[in-house]
């Protein structure tokens, strides 16, 4: 019972927390929705602890939070390749702008430069 009680809170806090940071545009919406469902879901099972076991049977489980365990980093496989693919595509906008820029510095010196000669004759 006082192990439910804890991840209960555990999942209150969890919770609060996220929309706390989604609030205070800390966290996108879009990434706050797979903390929530995590959060969730530990509701679920603290308030059901009896569920995890019916779905382990139901999928032929033998150990149900080894069912939990396999959940838990299928989803945090899924939020680190989501996260290596948005590193990736920063990485690439961060080199085009870098090139941007240098572009753009190489023509202000070259205007600077045609300036500098009509100036100067």
């Amino acid at each position: 019972m006082v192990v439910n009680v804890f991840f209960g809170v555990l999942g209150v806090l969890c919770l609060v927390y996220v929309t706390v940071q989604v609030a205070r545009k800390r966290f996108n919406e879009a990434e706050s929705l797979l903390w929530q469902g995590g959060a969730i879901l530990v509701l679920v099972l603290a308030v059901f602890p009896d569920l995890l076991i019916w779905v382990s049977d139901r999928l032929g489980v033998d150990y149900p939070p080894s069912l939990l365990f396999l959940l838990c980093a299928l989803v945090f496989f899924f939020m680190n390749l989501r996260q290596s693919v948005k590193l990736n595509q920063m990485d690439l906008r961060i080199k085009e702008l870098g090139q941007h820029a240098a572009l753009q510095a190489q023509r202000i010196s070259i205007l600077e430069e045609n300036a500098s000669k009509e100036e100067n004759p």
